[in-house]
């Protein structure tokens, strides 16, 4: 019961709190996450692949040249939880 009300809370917070834009993006994307929380930063692509990756934020804007197609932000934050966001690459 505790792991199922800590899967809906995290589920709310991602869906709710974390936010990439713009989307769909062409040459850059930001998020609204707090960076003092923030230890990493990693983008998936739709198989998984990781295609980027950084532990330096010292801003919320991220530069991106990547295909089009779907992609997933994940924030590792602090605390040990990840937070994630889906967001579209198109042709510039």
């Amino acid at each position: 019961m505790e792991e199922e009300e800590n899967l809906e809370s995290r589920a709310s917070l991602n869906s709710s709190v974390f936010k990439v834009f713009p989307n769909p993006a062409t040459n850059r994307i930001q998020h609204n996450y707090a960076l003092e929380q923030v230890e990493s930063t990693h983008i998936y692509n739709s198989l998984g692949t990781e295609v980027y990756e950084s532990t330096s934020l010292e801003q919320a804007e991220i530069e991106i040249d990547f295909a089009p197609g779907a992609y997933f932000l994940v924030l590792q934050l602090e605390n040990g939880v990840s937070v994630k966001s889906k967001f579209v690459v198109i042709d510039k």
